[in-house]
Formats: structure tokens, sequence, C-alpha cells
């Protein structure tokens, strides 16, 4: 009778003691995988945050432009240190806005 339990409570043990370390490992899988994806959704939110801020500073340098070219003359001291570079935008911006007008007048003269 006592070798009937003793044998039914090691067989319960090792049960339990495969179940503990079933989960061990799965759980050492799940956390990977956790990991994986964590650093998957950060490299995505930092791709994010990049596209982002190019298009806000694309958003910005258009109307900043369309400011400035009736306006040529217009002050960009608010810009503080990126001043010239604005300006210097504005500028190239003209140059191939004007250079385009030009190729269609160019182009609409040859079909006449």
């Amino acid at each position: 009778m006592l070798e009937i339990e003793l044998r039914q409570t090691r067989e319960h043990r090792d049960t339990m003691a495969e179940k503990w370390n079933d989960s061990k490992s799965k759980l050492s899988r799940v956390r990977e995988e956790a990991e994986k994806q964590r650093l998957a959704n950060q490299k995505k939110l930092e791709e994010a945050k990049a596209d982002t801020k190019n298009k806000v500073n694309s958003i910005a340098r258009r109307t900043i432009y369309q400011t400035w070219s009736p306006n040529p003359d217009m002050e960009f001291s608010f810009l503080g240190e990126g001043a010239e570079a604005m300006l210097a935008f504005c500028k190239k911006s003209r140059k191939e806005e004007l250079g385009e007008e030009d190729e269609v007048e160019v182009e609409q003269e040859d079909l006449s």
C-alpha cells in the first residue's frame, strides 16, 4: 500500500516537474518573442517620428515660401539660425519655379 502511494507520489512529482519545465520554456519563448516585437515596434516608432518630422518641416518650408514669394523682402529673423538656410531655400525654389514656367512657355511656343 505504501509502495503504491510512493509510486503515485513520484509519478505526480515527475508530471508536475515536467509541466513546470514546459511552462518555464514556454515563458522564455514568449519573453523572447515579446522582446523582438518590442524592438520592431520601437523601430517603427522611430521611423514614424522621423517621417513626421520630415513632413512637418516640408509643410513649414512650403508655407514660408508661399508667404515669401509675393514679398521677397520678408524678414526671416523669426527663424533664428535657420534664417539663411530658409532664404536660400526660397531663392532656389523661386528659380526652379521660374525655370519650369520658362520651359512651359517654350513648349507652348513650339506648338504654335
